[in-house]
């Protein structure tokens, strides 16, 4: 397997390699001023790797800098339908507003096999301050192009969804064992069970995590899901049984969104995801665990459901009132109502079609308006009698 040792700088304007001799290819230079779609009729030989994965770079910086999506996913294997969804997130959130100077570096290439070619890429871009990662990307070809397929993963196949990792992971049976473990305790809770081609990616490298998923948040996460996307997990904390509760969260995330069609508001997502992942050994809340008091708990419709400044938070913990409050308006319900009445919440919301959040700027609306129908359907109360229940509710218990 021959290694080409290329820079490539993408920003606006592709400077790149244009000879396709193989000596001195990493010092070759030459300026590409049109638009060049990486379509071919045949596979390439290795020579030909470096103009054919400069110009899927091109197509992503502009569609970037253009904000098109439609351009971009074109450079996106239509192999994975998790790795499509994560993409299009990826996509809103590196054309959001503050992000800016993509540069696309690609250093090295490696042919794995006549349809895979390993692409080792320095990305840079400026957001609230100057990131600077390296990965090594999979693009195979497909439909007489090469595709972008995804950070190249090692894989292990589990009973029931697949385990992604990044080379160099230790503990890739640990957490196999634990993913198993949070499958058996989830479905003695839930009827219906994840995906069975559900995929779990673990990051080593927590920026690594957030670069790859969510690049607009200002804290570093253990993990994180979304409807109709894999679950992503740092594995760097030392107590790996700690990661039981955090899996079993983001499952929960899994199974209640494709109930709901992903017709319910976040908070309500969450507040189940707590209830039912973090504290479903433990028991309780935040009152009884003592890590926020009933004053911190008050907080109304407008608070939960208008969360923007939780995703401009540097630090995790600053968003604790607004998780506690979700939790303890859940708990309340199962508290009065019991656990089939809040998933009868998640099978009427579920009524309705899916709804894409991604490119949906009406998403948070359209689920709080969701969440008003819903809660006068099945808990035949108002927002607002809700709310008075459940302060009165604190009042008398806490």
């Amino acid at each position: 397997m021959k290694k080409l040792l290329i820079i490539i700088l993408l920003v606006f304007i592709l400077t790149g390699c244009s000879d396709n001799t193989v000596k001195n290819v990493d010092k070759q230079t030459a300026t590409i001023t049109k638009k060049v779609t990486p379509t071919i009729t045949e596979k390439v030989t290795p020579v030909d790797y470096t103009d054919i994965i400069a110009n899927v770079m091109t197509i992503k910086i502009e569609a970037l800098n253009d904000k098109d999506l439609d351009n971009y996913m074109t450079t996106i294997s239509k192999s994975d339908e998790y790795y499509i969804n994560e993409q299009k997130r990826w996509f809103t959130e590196m054309t959001k507003d503050g992000m800016k100077n993509y540069q696309l570096d690609i250093t090295n290439i490696d042919q794995k096999d006549e349809n895979t070619i390993i692409a080792t890429i320095n990305q840079k871009h400026f957001y609230n301050e100057q990131f600077d990662i390296t990965y090594p990307l999979k693009l195979v070809f497909e439909e007489g192009m090469w595709k972008d397929a995804g950070y190249d993963f090692l894989v292990y196949e589990g009973d029931g969804f697949t385990l992604k990792y990044m080379k160099g992971e230790t503990k890739v049976e640990e957490f196999a064992t634990l993913i198993k473990e949070a499958y058996e305790n989830l479905a003695e809770v839930f009827e219906e069970k994840p995906d069975e081609n559900f995929q779990i990616k673990l990051f080593h490298d927590r920026e690594m995590l957030r670069q790859r998923s969510i690049p607009s948040i200002g804290w570093l996460f253990t993990g994180w899901g979304e409807a109709n996307e894999s679950l992503k997990l740092y594995t760097g904390h030392e107590n790996i049984n700690e990661y039981l509760n955090t899996i079993q969260h983001e499952l929960v995330h899994h199974i209640t969104m494709r109930i709901c069609n992903n017709n319910l508001p976040g908070w309500l997502a969450d507040g189940v995801a707590l209830e039912y992942g973090s504290y479903l050994q433990s028991g309780g809340n935040a009152i009884t665990h003592k890590t926020a008091t009933k004053e911190q708990l008050v907080g109304d419709f407008d608070f939960l459901e208008n969360a923007d400044g939780m995703w401009e938070a540097t630090e995790q913990s600053e968003t604790w009132s607004w998780y506690d409050t979700a939790h303890m308006y859940t708990y309340y319900i199962i508290e009065k109502y019991g656990h089939d009445k809040l998933m009868d919440m998640f099978y009427e919301a579920g009524k309705k079609p899916y709804n894409e959040n991604v490119m949906n700027p009406d998403f948070a609306k359209q689920n709080a308006e969701t969440m008003s129908e819903v809660m006068e359907k099945v808990l035949g109360q108002t927002k607002d009698e809700f709310y008075n229940d459940y302060i009165d509710w604190l009042n008398e218990n806490y």
